[in-house]
């Protein structure tokens, strides 16, 4: 189910939300809140801006937007 919870778009599951997007200051974020997740997928997310449950993305072409 698809809603609209801590000011942005998120995904939940069983009523428990398990994804999520939100635009900070200096990035935009994907959060994802389940730890196993983040930790199956550290190798592959080299090189992405990542903490402990969010991928950062930062690399905006502002002459594309």
């Amino acid at each position: 189910m698809r809603l609209m919870l801590y000011g942005g778009p998120c995904y939940v599951k069983n009523n428990i939300v398990e994804a999520g997007f939100a635009s900070q200051k200096h990035f935009i974020g994907l959060y994802i809140l389940k730890q196993d997740v983040m930790r199956k997928y550290k190798d592959e997310l080299k090189g992405v801006s990542i903490g402990k449950g969010v991928m950062r993305f930062t690399n905006f072409d502002k002459n594309r937007l």
